[in-house]
């Protein structure tokens, strides 16, 4: 078991960032999607949060930071209230106040839809800490990835503006070495092998904690980071046209204004600060056309 705080904050983001994606998939859960995932998926999770839990305490006994405590606490409350979705019915509701009468296919207490083998093949992963490609193109289209001009501060309080590349399915958050020199900002030494797309391996060596803040002050957080000499190489590949055929409403504000032009990734924020940053505004302005997503950048 991890005995330091740094490694036990990193090890408890990574496993909240897992359970923050099953969470999400529960409240975005719908009878007419697949459900044959519930069961694989619960099971899973179980063990992740299981594992959480001794963490988390371990991070509270060795902290006196009350604000911080509550909030896990919160967060693990909200966990207990979706968790409970109804492998009978699909729905949530008091326990033993299920009035489903079960799989029609065997009679179990358990809905007919998840009745089927789920193959083991479509359970989560469980990397330690993984990135996945951050770039992807075909012959007729582009991949547009989420990217993002956002504010960090040097260890004098010197505020800089940096590229950050928020990353959906990254269990880490990385920031460049270039950047931690530019930040003035202390590192840890921290021993950790990342593993990344087509199984290969990298080793992080530094640690650093760092604040990120929206530009329009309306956002910050505090994170640790781990440190890499690149994260990937520019971002977008090649230049996006823009060119619209459509009017974008003026109250828009872009997260990453430069998002059409090739430029340098200074840090990337992993799944757990992902959808922390989410927000309910959605704008399509065509049919089949891109989608404009709120977050707490822009």
């Amino acid at each position: 078991m991890l005995d330091d705080i740094p490694s036990l904050t990193i090890r408890s983001g990574t496993l909240k960032g897992r359970i923050t994606k099953f969470l999400k998939f529960l409240q975005d859960f719908s009878i007419d999607g697949d459900v044959s995932q519930i069961r694989v998926r619960k099971q899973k999770i179980e063990e992740c949060w299981d594992e959480f839990q001794n963490i988390q305490s371990a991070i509270e006994i060795k902290v006196t930071d009350e604000a911080a405590v509550t909030t896990e606490e919160n967060y693990r409350g909200n966990y207990k209230d979706y968790i409970k979705l109804c492998t009978n019915c699909l729905s949530k509701h008091k326990e033993n106040k299920c009035k489903a009468k079960g799989c029609r296919k065997c009679g179990e207490h358990h809905n007919t839809l998840l009745h089927e083998n789920v193959s083991e093949s479509n359970a989560e992963s469980a990397p330690t800490t993984s990135i996945n490609a951050h770039a992807a193109s075909t012959p007729s289209a582009k991949v547009l990835l989420f990217t993002a001009i956002i504010k960090m501060f040097s260890s004098s309080d010197e505020p800089f503006l940096v590229r950050a590349l928020l990353d959906s399915v990254s269990q880490g958050n990385f920031i460049t070495n270039n950047l931690v020199s530019k930040l003035r900002i202390t590192k840890q030494k921290f021993d950790c092998t990342i593993s990344e797309v087509n199984a290969a391996e990298c080793r992080v060596s530094h640690l650093v904690a760092a604040v990120v803040q929206a530009r329009s002050g309306e956002y910050t957080r505090s994170i640790n980071f781990m440190t890499l000499p690149k994260i990937t190489s520019k971002l977008p590949a090649s230049p996006i046209n823009v060119n619209n055929s459509y009017t974008i409403p003026e109250y828009i504000e872009y997260a990453d204004p430069s998002y059409a032009t090739p430029g340098e990734i200074d840090l990337l924020l992993g799944a757990e600060v992902f959808f922390d940053t989410l927000r309910s505004g959605q704008f399509r302005p065509i049919v089949n056309g891109p989608i404009y997503q709120e977050t707490a950048f822009g």
